[in-house]
């Protein structure tokens, strides 16, 4: 098992996957990504999922209220809850729920500059994703975002990331959380030349996976399909997939 070690601050450190259907969601993602699910007993419709022995999301009822669509949620660490989410719309980004505390720790809901929707969790020690960059975990988080140079300032100031531009020229602009490309855990690429006028950013989850053919086979016989064929990155292997509800996700081989 990888253990999951927080390097940077601000990293994600835990997903959440809001659904019409959650119970389709679970089964899905657990053919897919060979997950276990564990129902809680502390809320209704929702199941902490667990690759091998290690927890790596949670699955539940998507909110009425805050008009999310089916979509994977990050929750990026922050050393003071109340204090980055005041920064939010100062930064160009929109509150949907202020700072409130649970027995997990405090947190926040928001959108950046694009409307991509993220949290920030103040949590106080309490584990979030215990494995990573394993088959069935995440291994990388990546914005795509017509606001590109908004979305960098958001990120620095309402959650301390340190950026690194790393794109070739001529590529698209793409920074980095961490140090340099190899050892990243997240990464923002400019999409402008691709979204269509209003599109609002978003958050792509990849999810490490051994044998891609057999993962989007058991997507499609859940009733998703791919969206984005198979093709090289420097990551490795990337397919784009959509659930049966339409919310977007990727899975990578790596090489």
């Amino acid at each position: 098992m990888v253990a999951f070690v927080q390097r940077f601050a601000g990293e994600p450190m835990w997903i959440e996957y809001f659904a019409r259907n959650p119970h389709s969601a679970v089964e899905l993602f657990s053919a897919a990504l060979n997950w276990d699910a564990k129902p809680t007993e502390e809320f209704e419709d929702y199941a902490l999922m667990y690759a091998g022995h290690g927890m790596v999301a949670g699955i539940g009822l998507q909110f009425d209220e805050l008009e999310l669509r089916d979509q994977w949620l990050i929750t990026c660490d922050v050393k003071n809850a109340a204090q980055a989410a005041q920064k939010v719309e100062a930064f160009g980004g929109v509150i949907h729920v202020h700072a409130g505390s649970s027995a997990e720790g405090n947190f926040f809901v928001a959108q950046d500059p694009g409307g991509a929707w993220v949290c920030g969790w103040e949590s106080d020690g309490v584990t979030g994703m215990q494995v990573h960059d394993e088959p069935g975990a995440p291994a990388w988080f990546e914005l795509h975002t017509a606001r590109y140079d908004e979305s960098l300032v958001f990120y620095r100031e309402v959650f301390g990331w340190d950026l690194v531009q790393v794109n070739e020229p001529g590529n698209a602009r793409y920074s980095v959380l961490g140090d340099s490309r190899d050892d990243a855990r997240a990464g923002i690429m400019d999409a402008s030349n691709f979204f269509e006028d209003g599109e609002s950013a978003m958050w792509a989850v990849f999810f490490e996976v051994v044998d891609t053919t057999k993962a989007v086979a058991a997507i499609e016989s859940h009733g998703g399909k791919v969206v984005e064929r198979t093709h090289p990155t420097w990551l490795g292997t990337v397919t784009g997939a959509i659930s049966q509800d339409g919310g977007f996700f990727k899975l990578l081989e790596s090489h």
